[in-house]
């Protein structure tokens, strides 16, 4: 089908340049793996060399790049699911790791194994400036390959958090999930997706899972303008080509991406 509709067009082309970058354009526009592969095996008929072949592999990473971000802004949260979310859970507990979900843009994992001791509160006196601008505390969380980074916490998440603080060591974790009958979930990380998506199911009337509030975090800041390796560093991506979809680059930097978007979510909270 597809050789039949461009077999006019191919046929008076030579196997260059100018045909690799035809061919890019094409399976852009219509997105398609079998044009893909239907142009590499005319390609291969045309004895063309290896080095075209690899250009046309370049077209098809991209298209999955463009397909993964229209995949991702489908998942994207809007401001008023957020504040229909915060509002209408009823489970502090819960309440508090969506919230706070949003604000780090954790991974689940990173968030259910931080402990009490690793969350640092922005003093009012001392730390005028970042409460000022919306950051009211640090956390420290163990990313993918066990690298630590920091995340911040807005002024809905600090209220939640001293809400559930009944006393607990430094060493306990923050968020722990437990049954009717008082005994632990064996598996925490996946009692929580389990949670959050029948949430979404009964408050939002769509499906929705923990990665999402890290999806929607990190796509905002793309739409503020943040630099992508700041966001890079913040998300705790192994590589800034994963932030990619995510982000731009701009003049925003560190705490400063936190504090422009932050402050205006949790005012508005």
């Amino acid at each position: 089908e597809w050789i039949e509709k461009y077999s006019e067009k191919l046929s008076v082309m030579q196997p260059n340049k100018e045909l690799i970058d035809f061919m890019n354009a094409e399976i852009l526009y219509v997105n398609s793996g079998v044009l893909r592969a239907t142009f590499k095996n005319y390609l291969l008929y045309r004895k063309a060399s290896k080095e075209l072949i690899i250009g046309l592999n370049k077209a098809e990473k991209r298209a999955n790049a463009l397909t993964s971000q229209r995949v991702l802004q489908s998942k994207v949260l809007s401001r008023g699911e957020l504040s229909r979310l915060l509002n209408e859970v009823e489970d502090l507990q819960i309440r508090a790791i969506i919230s706070c979900l949003f604000d780090t843009a954790c991974r689940r994992h990173e968030l259910m194994s931080a402990k009490w001791g690793d969350v640092q509160f922005r003093d009012p006196i001392r730390h005028m400036d970042d409460i000022d601008a919306g950051l009211h505390a640090s956390i420290s969380v163990m990313g993918k390959g066990k690298k630590a980074r920091e995340v911040y916490l807005g002024k809905t998440s600090v209220e939640l958090l001293k809400m559930l603080y009944n006393g607990q060591k430094k060493e306990e974790r923050i968020f722990i999930l437990i049954k009717k009958d008082g005994t632990l979930y064996a598996d925490q990380d996946d009692t929580l997706y389990k949670k959050i998506v029948k949430i979404g199911d009964n408050i939002l009337e769509h499906h929705l899972h923990p990665h999402a509030f890290r999806h929607t975090a990190l796509t905002d800041l793309f739409n503020q303008g943040a630099e992508l390796m700041s966001v890079s560093a913040y998300a705790g991506h192994s590589s800034v080509s994963i932030t990619q979809i995510y982000v731009k680059v701009s003049s925003y930097k560190g705490k400063q991406v936190f504090k422009n978007f932050h402050k205006e979510v949790n005012d508005g909270r």
